[in-house]
């Protein structure tokens, strides 16, 4: 009989060959185990659950990729590769005490259309892969509530990657450097993102959606230790691993290792072909902060109005002569994040005392996609000030008959976090089609009601109905009658 560790709580699963869902003694999750048909296998699969729930998500990966090379018909080692990229831990939800997902390594793309996570799917028997799907699915929805939190961050231009804590739990000299540079460095107007200063308001929330809107919008970001280990630290490495794989696809992203008191050949394979900056040197913050002056083109001269770029054409401009393969769309509110398609009728106010989520119906021209097995879709919304607070580019499968197709925007999360009240515009795209658009407005029940008291007293000042604001007219026996709707005047 194989053991395998519980893929949640790390517990012992004692698995025979053959059985590929099992429920954990400890912490009574069902869940999906690898085919116990292989020792060298069984074992590979533990240590990389082992360095998944240590926050080693790197690791974890490459022992997922090497089982994959040798069994790639295992569904379980590409599940483990998701997990891992997407740096899923397990926690105790305080309210069930069911274990529940949590993401540290956020992503502008869906689990579900992760290259492994087909594959799970392919390689996996129905009942897995309905687990599959139904983890998948509670992992996008956390995914797209940070991905909403992190939109409304604003832009940083510097990420200082750290150390806070050593093995006794107390401050490193590492972070007091860090802050010294993150001083100098606020004290020239630069937004900089140091974990100590930068995430002391968020209290009892998710770390992640933020760290994960820092590493995305900063262009520069210093990793500092004193320590060869510290450069190792499992949360340290997290965030200076992400950030390389973003500079890998943006030139204009530059990580600068700043290391103290070691040898600069202690500094991790990584940093190899990098630039280092030597803070043991005299002189060697105010080179710093001289080189990110540079990086940035803080000092720059300003352009010329001549030399000045033309403004970027928008989807709505650049698709002007595209197909019409959008009929309309029309706005559906709905409470649960989680129905992709909400009954109801159309509406263009919401309320956030009422919905969490608009959804967003199109009406799509099917025979112009015909032999299509998926589409893209574009999706843009922008607030009364033309300011963009959403832009996301997705992938839906499709069939021939298949007429409708459907997207939701969360406009109160789950921590109690709402947009702003305002009038908003969706714009959406499929293929390469012009672009239509939706308008909507996002309020509460107080301002309706502050709203529609307005709009009454104004009607009463000019002597209009006031249910549909239009004018009387004299009925018989000289009564006042709507001219539109027909009531009375009875006030």
């Amino acid at each position: 009989m194989a053991v395998f560790k519980c893929k949640m709580c790390g517990g012992s699963l004692e698995i025979t060959e053959g059985v590929r869902i099992v429920e954990c003694d400890y912490c009574g999750t069902s869940q999906t185990v690898p085919n116990a048909d292989n020792e060298k296998k069984i074992n590979l699969f533990n240590r990389a659950t082992r360095l998944r729930m240590a926050g080693e998500f790197d690791k974890a990966s490459v022992i997922y990729e090497g089982i994959i090379a040798e069994f790639p018909k295992e569904a379980e080692a590409y599940w483990g590769l998701c997990l891992s990229n997407y740096g899923i831990e397990y926690v105790d939800d305080p309210a069930t005490g069911n274990k529940v997902p949590t993401c540290h390594r956020a992503s502008y793309s869906n689990l579900r259309e992760d290259a492994a996570f087909k594959s799970a799917i392919e390689n996996s028997d129905p009942i897995a892969r309905e687990l599959y799907y139904k983890e998948a699915c509670e992992i996008d929805r956390i995914m797209e509530e940070f991905r909403y939190i992190s939109k409304t961050e604003k832009p940083y231009d510097i990420f200082i990657c750290y150390k806070e804590r050593d093995e006794n739990r107390q401050r490193t000299i590492d972070s007091t450097i860090a802050q010294d540079i993150y001083d100098a460095l606020t004290a020239k107007g630069l937004n900089v993102f140091f974990a100590r200063i930068s995430l002391e308001d968020k209290i009892g929330k998710h770390y992640e959606p933020y760290i994960f809107a820092a590493l995305n919008s900063a262009k520069i970001m210093l990793v500092i230790s004193t320590k060869s280990e510290y450069f190792d630290a499992v949360w340290v490495k997290n965030e200076w691993s992400r950030f390389l794989k973003l500079t890998a696809a943006d030139r204009t992203k530059t990580l600068i290792p700043c290391y103290k008191d070691m040898d600069a050949y202690d500094l991790p394979d990584e940093f190899r072909m990098l630039q280092a900056q030597d803070l043991g040197k005299i002189g060697a913050t105010q080179d710093l902060l001289r080189g990110i002056d540079k990086i940035l083109g803080v000092n720059a001269p300003a352009p010329s109005p001549a030399a000045a770029p033309e403004k970027p054409k928008t989807e709505k401009e650049k698709r002007a002569n595209g197909p019409m393969l959008i009929h309309n769309i029309c706005a559906i509110g709905s409470c649960d994040a989680n129905n992709a398609w909400p009954n109801g009728s159309y509406q263009t106010v919401f309320s956030l005392d009422v919905f969490s989520v608009v959804y967003f119906h199109l009406n799509l021209r099917q025979y112009e996609l015909s032999g299509l097995n998926r589409i893209t879709v574009g999706m843009v919304i922008r607030n009364s000030k033309d300011e963009m607070v959403y832009n996301e580019v997705f992938t839906l499968d499709w069939h021939s008959s298949y007429d409708k197709a459907a997207k939701g925007w969360i406009i109160k999360g789950g921590d109690g976090s709402t947009v702003p009240c305002d009038k908003y515009t969706a714009e959406f795209w499929v293929e390469d089609s012009q672009v239509r658009e939706c308008k909507f407005e996002v309020t509460t029940n107080q301002m309706l009601l502050q709203q529609r008291a307005q709009v009454q007293a104004q009607r009463r000042e000019k002597n209009l109905c006031l249910y549909c604001g239009g004018p009387f007219k004299k009925g018989m026996f000289g009564s006042m009658k709507c001219g539109i709707c027909g009531r009375k005047k009875d006030y």
